[in-house]
């Protein structure tokens, strides 16, 4: 509704209400009044606010919406909503009162049309000179329009929001329910969304179908353009409209007495078409409603619960049915070939049967059915035990055992159930799955190694942020996030380490130039730019100052190094883009400072050292930094090395050296060498101090010495801890009861901490790359450890599953509820957790401009709300969603979304 706060509406819209304005003001209707002038028409306001007032506008409105400006178009009419005609009218007011108060200063009659309607001004104006058309009535239709759809979209979207998911099962959707959930997202017969195969549950279904349809209404202005007509906007609005009246349904409850509605009660909440039997949906006063003795929630958990007691049943008869055909078989074919065969049948209807298929869905034995089936069946089982035992170089399982038989048991079902055509095409994708189920251990590894290459790259981009121009640097960035592209995709070590190495390969300095190397390279343009620039230098040296002091004589010796930096900082690389740089070379010259400047800047050196105490402690660090500071900007000035005597500052640096010798000597002797927190602490306090010494031109040979021999002691530490965790490992019993249930537990709590504590991916690689180097794998702990009998143990116990089982599904089941609330320049969203909460690591909100695509990590964060201050563009509508996680043993594991909470930014 931005057209109706702005000086554009005060002025069109206004040049249609006035009846009596100054004819002379004509040229302010035409959008280019003076607001110096604006205020010039007290005698004129005191009359309005006295004799016109609002009545007067009352009757114009009713006027220009009744009969002038009724929401007709070429393709029908299309009625206002009163909430949204009310806004209008409220914007058109403001406007109104403006005008008459701030703009008009006397009074004309209105003129009429040749059907003795009122004209406004600007109207009254085209129609006495034959303008064609009436523009500025269609334009206020459609802004009116725009309106109506933006209240109609609103309203749909309210009323998904309000979707009660929570009225449905958490179990597991039978195939067929998946498939007609499925099948209602079909547009062109290709769903939109997947349930099939996804093992949602019925709650999470209604939860998806709802983004769906939140997508459905966030698409339908997607094709608007600069040249959307009203029709344009009454389509769209219908198909917003239509997800309410076509797939929700107001949650009314009503009751019948002899076929006749005798009571019912709306909500405000809504609920899923597909979750009811549509045919018992009837129609009350233009709403549809549940009649709760007529239709029933097929999806609630009192259906889907008793659906599943009853299957039960229905299951042990079909099977007995499956035995006695299989008897009478074999008893009419007694050979070994039809045993066989009958065998094979047997299965898979057994199958079928535990699949809810009843007596009349199954074929009975003979001519060969299901025979194929229960062949790819034995086919993938034997699969599945072939790679299920494969082993790694180093004697491990490839495959972790029990996703392998998840997948297997799967596979088998559908092989049982799938379509004769797709038979083969399933057997492949359960192949697949098994041969990619991957064991944990090796995943956490693999994990690790990921996690280590990614912390790899991000340090050497920090580091190397200084050494290229940003034309290169861009290079290298794109070089890295490659990188990090095809490691986030790996899923075995070797391909891991080829990124790895495709990066370091692709930013070698025969590949990217750094700027030094881009520095040294001379070139014709450049020497014609620096050319220029000393045609300048010496022009202004001997036509400016010739005969004078030649203090102000213009120093050049650094024009070079600033011709380069300018030439590296423009990005243009080829010789004609170098040589359009002229003009900013001869500015550049310009900018040179004086021989006075750099006497001055060496001054300040000599100063600086004069500054030195005789006898420099650490406390002085801070004045040899001045000394620093000022040959480094005596050294932005000069390309010469300056005359001032260091000596003094060379001794006040071994002082400080020799300061910092005596306090960590100290330090050193006393710190207890078995206190890993105290050596690491004292490790920290050294090596800020090396960095302090080394920053100012020295060296710390000693104090480096100290660091290496503390940091022996830190792995004496780390290998007396490791032998603690294998001695609590070792000691547990080969025969594993209850009874040692507390000392597995201290084993696996031992164990966990040793790995939260010495597990580091930046030790990983240190700028070489050779995954048979075992040692490149130090920052690893999980290898410091022979755990098998610990994880033997825990299995026997049942501790090592059902713990992270415990942690992964209380966080998976986890159900989030957002809401949202916008203020100038921020958007708040919120959210509550239903469930329990206690193992959440983190949420994850994530934002677009689009209710169904786009989405980007906006945040990760422990709290339940998130500001959002930064990327708002006022009048746009942002989406959030959020979900937890929880990280176990190197995995993350994620809850649902939530819904979609949007605003727009004010």
């Amino acid at each position: 509704m931005g057209e109706f706060s702005n000086i554009f509406f005060v002025e069109r819209c206004l040049s249609i209400f006035t009846i009596k304005i100054y004819l002379v003001r004509i040229i302010a209707v035409m959008f280019t009044f003076s607001f110096s002038t604006a205020f010039a028409a007290t005698e004129f306001s005191e009359k309005y606010s006295a004799t016109i007032g609002d009545a007067y506008f009352e009757s114009l409105w009713e006027t220009f919406v009744t009969e002038q400006y009724s929401m007709t178009y070429a393709g029908g009419t299309w009625a206002l909503d009163s909430e949204v005609e009310a806004g209008l009218k409220a914007e058109a007011k403001a406007a109104y009162d403006y005008y008459m108060t701030n703009v008009a200063t006397d009074y004309i009659e209105v003129v009429y049309d040749s059907t003795g309607h009122g004209l406004g001004l600007l109207d009254a104006f085209n129609w006495r000179n034959a303008a064609a058309g009436n523009t500025y009535q269609e334009a206020f239709k459609t802004a009116a329009a725009k309106a109506q759809f933006e209240a109609d979209k609103a309203e749909a979207l309210a009323a998904l929001a309000t979707v009660p998911t929570y009225n449905y099962s958490t179990a597991v959707m039978s195939d067929d329910d998946a498939l007609k959930a499925q099948n209602e997202t079909l547009v062109g017969g290709v769903a939109k969304v997947t349930f099939v195969d996804k093992d949602y549950t019925y709650q999470t279904a209604a939860e998806k179908l709802v983004e769906y349809y939140e997508g459905v209404v966030e698409a339908c202005d997607d094709n608007f353009n600069a040249d959307v007509t009203i029709a344009d906007y009454k389509v769209a609005a219908g198909k917003a409209t239509a997800v309410v009246t076509d797939e929700l349904y107001p949650m009314a409850y009503a009751t019948y007495a002899s076929g006749v509605v005798d009571a019912i009660a709306f909500t405000d909440a809504y609920d899923l078409k597909i979750a009811y039997d549509a045919a018992k949906l009837p129609v009350y006063n233009a709403k549809k409603f549940i009649d709760i003795a007529e239709s029933t929630n097929l999806w609630s958990p009192s259906v889907i619960d008793a659906l599943t007691q009853t299957t039960a049943a229905n299951v042990a008869a079909v099977k007995a049915n499956n035995a006695a055909l299989y008897a009478k078989y074999i008893a009419e074919n007694p050979t070994a070939a039809a045993k066989t065969y009958a065998d094979k049948w047997l299965k898979v209807v057994n199958i079928l049967a535990e699949e809810g298929k009843t007596v009349d869905q199954i074929v009975a034995p003979g001519g060969g059915a299901y025979e194929a089936r229960a062949d790819y069946m034995a086919k993938l089982e034997a699969y599945a035990a072939r790679y299920g035992a494969e082993l790694n170089a180093d004697g491990e399982l490839v495959r972790d055992a029990a996703v392998v038989q998840k997948y297997l048991a799967e596979g088998i079902v559908k092989l049982a159930t799938c379509a004769a055509a797709d038979v083969d095409s399933t057997y492949t994708t359960y192949e697949q799955k098994i041969y990619g189920a991957q064991s944990e251990a090796l995943a956490e590894r693999l994990q690790y190694v990921k996690d280590s290459v990614n912390k790899y790259v991000e340090l050497k981009l920090a580091d190397l942020a200084d050494d290229y121009y940003a034309a290169e640097f861009a290079k290298v960035e794109a070089a890295a996030a490659k990188c990090t592209a095809a490691v986030e995709t790996a899923t075995t070590e070797t391909a891991v380490t080829t990124a790895y190495n495709n990066f370091v390969e692709a930013i070698k300095p025969a590949k990217i130039k750094t700027a030094d190397d881009l520095d040294d390279d001379t070139s014709a343009a450049e020497t014609t730019l620096t050319d220029a620039a000393m045609a300048y230098v010496n022009y202004y040296n001997t036509a400016n100052v010739a005969g004078t002091n030649q203090d102000n004589y213009l120093e050049y010796s650094t024009l070079a190094d600033r011709i380069n930096t300018l030439i590296g900082e423009s990005g243009y690389r080829t010789q004609a883009e170098i040589k359009t740089l002229k003009e900013q070379a001869v500015a550049i010259a310009q900018a040179l400072p004086t021989k006075a400047e750099v006497k001055a800047a060496e001054k300040a050196i000599k100063d600086a050292v004069a500054a030195i105490p005789a006898k420099a402690t650490i406390a002085d660090v801070a004045v040899l930094q001045a000394v620093v500071d000022a040959v480094d900007a005596y050294e932005e000035l000069s390309a010469a090395n300056h005359s001032v005597a260091m000596t003094k500052f060379q001794t006040a640096l071994t002082q400080i050296d020799t300061a910092y010798r005596t306090q960590f000597a100290k330090s050193y002797s006393t710190v207890d060498k078995k206190d890993a927190a105290a050596v690491a602490a004292l490790i920290a306090e050294i090596e800020a101090a090396v960095e302090t010494v080394e920053d100012l031109g020295g060296t710390a040979t000693y104090m480096e010495g100290l660091v290496t021999a503390l940091t022996s002691n830190l792995d004496t530490i780390k290998k007396n801890d490791a032998a603690a965790v294998a001695k609590l490992i070792k000691a547990l019993p080969i025969n594993i009861t209850a009874a040692d249930k507390e000392a597995v537990i201290a084993a696996r709590e031992a164990y966990d901490a040793y790995v939260a504590k010495y597990t580091d991916i930046t030790t990983l690689y240190d700028g070489t790359f050779n995954t048979a180097d075992k040692s490149l794998k130090d920052g690893y702990a999980a290898n410091d450890i022979e755990i098998a009998v610990l994880t033997s143990a825990e299995t026997v116990l049942g501790l090592n599953v059902d713990e992270n089982a415990k942690i992964i599904a209380s966080v998976e089941g986890l159900k989030i509820k957002a809401n949202s609330s916008a203020k100038k320049g921020s958007i708040t969203v919120k959210w509550t957790v239903t469930g329990d909460d206690s193992n959440v690591e983190k949420y994850q909100v994530y934002k677009s401009t689009k209710a169904q695509k786009g989405y980007k990590k906006a945040i990760t964060t422990t709290k339940t709300s998130f500001k959002n201050t930064k990327n708002l563009k006022k009048g746009t509508r942002y989406y959030y969603k959020v979900r937890a996680f929880v990280t176990v043993d190197g995995v993350k594991y994620y809850s649902d979304w939530s819904n979609k909470a949007n605003r727009i930014a004010k």
